[in-house]
């Protein structure tokens, strides 16, 4: 059977200004379907000096909270 997320299995973004890039880059990749179920690959990428580990699983917790309660605002 299909693993839904093997269809996004690496991106790297490489700004080079200096390091002083500090905007978290977010990356969707394809969406699929698996019976009635809808997956849809997420990547973050931040910079250590202004998130770390747990302010990127807080963003990553509430964007699958939004996901799950879509039809409450679509």
């Amino acid at each position: 059977s299909m693993i839904p997320w093997s269809s996004f299995t690496a991106f790297n973004l490489n700004i080079n200004n200096g390091g002083d890039f500090l905007l978290p880059i977010i990356t969707g990749g394809k969406y699929s379907q698996i019976k009635a179920e809808w997956f849809l690959p997420v990547s973050l990428q931040i910079h250590h000096a202004v998130c770390d580990g747990y302010h990127a699983s807080v963003f990553m917790n509430d964007f699958q909270r939004f996901a799950d309660e879509s039809a409450d605002w679509l």
